[in-house]
């Protein structure tokens, strides 16, 4: 497909292996269905995968699901507000993925920021909740790869509600897992009785570029066996009787 015309809507099931420690909820097979639309780069494309993402999970019965959406630009552009070295970063990385608040500031004054300065930076971490989340980021970080990234997703967020589900969409600002990954917009779709994501997405720009020509893409990938769990809990919700 590398000459096919752009932009290239496909889809798999499959299983995936992948090294994982073995621990709840990480397996190190599953099987995986996904979908990707390599070729366009706006703001569309994501909404498009996001949206479709969705109407999986609706159409296998999760009508609760609900979208968590990020984007790893926002990261990038924060760590270069806190002036964190390679290994500094590295530490804070890891201290904003375990959501650690103390950590955070600790590192942040040991890096010479002032209290004040630093717990201001650590609110990063409570960039979670409905739209008005876009307006407090730029309290926190404001440079132009911050506002980038912050215009990004208001587009597809505004977008999103084309598909008719922006009451399903959380803001998760300070999610920052597969940021190695993925390029730009970043989600994880959950469900009612499952305590972690049944599946993931977003932007990965550089991948494909690494097995040939770059080429910009989207996608997400749904974990079946998750998916079966959440369904398990719906089933077992529902009232005696209850008719499809």
């Amino acid at each position: 497909l590398r000459d096919a015309p752009r932009p290239l809507r496909l889809c798999y099931g499959a299983n995936v292996f992948r090294y994982e420690d073995e621990h709840a909820g990480h397996e190190r097979e599953i099987f995986q269905l996904g979908a990707e639309l390599i070729g366009p780069s706006h703001p569309s494309a994501d909404a498009e995968i996001v949206a479709l993402a969705m109407e999986v999970l609706h159409r296998f019965g999760l009508t609760g699901a609900k979208v968590a959406i990020g984007h790893v630009g926002l990261f990038r552009a924060w760590l270069s507000e806190t002036g964190a070295s390679p290994e500094r970063a590295s530490h804070l990385e890891e201290a904003v993925i375990k959501k650690d608040r103390t950590r955070v500031v600790e590192l942040l004054v040991q890096g010479g920021h002032h209290h004040a300065d630093a717990a201001r930076l650590a609110g990063f971490l409570d960039l979670i909740g409905e739209a008005n989340v876009l307006d407090r980021a730029a309290e926190v970080v404001d440079n132009p790869l911050a506002r980038q990234a912050l215009a990004a997703l208001r587009e597809v967020i505004r977008q999103i509600g084309f598909y008719g589900w922006s009451k399903s969409v959380i803001l998760d600002l300070a999610e920052i897992r597969g940021r190695e990954y993925y390029s730009g917009l970043i989600f994880e779709l959950f469900a009612e009785g499952v305590g972690y994501e049944v599946g993931r997405g977003g932007r990965y720009d550089d991948r494909i570029g690494r097995f040939g020509p770059p080429c910009p893409s989207t996608g997400f990938a749904v974990h079946l066996e998750r998916m079966q769990q959440a369904l398990n809990h719906v089933s077992a919700s529902e009232p005696y009787g209850a008719v499809d």
